[in-house]
């Protein structure tokens, strides 16, 4: 009976650090989308000049 409580355990770590690993990866990808648009902006305002 003791491995389930086990089995539960491990379940709920590997749960967790998905959604820690989730969280880190949205933050990252909204990063990256902030940095290309400055980036398009600087561009576009070096072409016009």
């Amino acid at each position: 009976m003791w491995w389930v409580v086990a089995a539960s355990v491990v379940v709920g770590l590997v749960a967790a650090y998905l959604v820690w690993t989730a969280g880190r990866v949205e933050r990252l990808q909204s990063r990256a989308e902030l940095a290309a648009r400055a980036l398009d902006a600087h561009l576009l305002r070096r072409a016009a000049a």
